[in-house]
């Protein structure tokens, strides 16, 4: 038996702005990746070809994992931020690599000069 009870009105208000916050955070996710992929052809010609990106949250912020095809051991990790003009801001934060490779960093280098 379907019941006729309407959905109350904070129910569907709650649902909406649940639905609006994913739609913001994708938004933020897709803008930030096509600022990284912008930054890294126009300043150091780097195809967005040759690489695959992950996207992870943090509590530092939005975090791009870049996997290259000829680097198949090694993640670069770079976070994509805004200063305090609301632009953003590229920050190389290393690269860690797999197994027995030798490669580690721990450094923060800004990419663009805006910051």
């Amino acid at each position: 038996m379907a019941s006729n009870k309407p959905i109350p009105k904070f129910q569907l208000a709650f649902a909406l702005l649940l639905l609006g916050g994913i739609f913001f955070l994708l938004h933020e996710v897709n803008q930030r990746e096509t600022f990284l992929n912008e930054t890294l052809t126009e300043h150091f010609s780097i195809d967005q070809s040759a690489y695959d990106v992950e996207f992870s949250m943090n509590q530092f912020g939005y975090l791009y994992r870049l996997n290259f095809e000829d680097e198949n051991r090694v993640e670069y990790e770079f976070f994509v931020k805004t200063n305090q003009e609301k632009e953003y801001v590229v920050t190389y934060y290393g690269h860690n690599s797999y197994g027995d490779s030798p490669l580690k960093e721990d450094e923060f280098t800004t990419l663009n000069e805006e910051y």
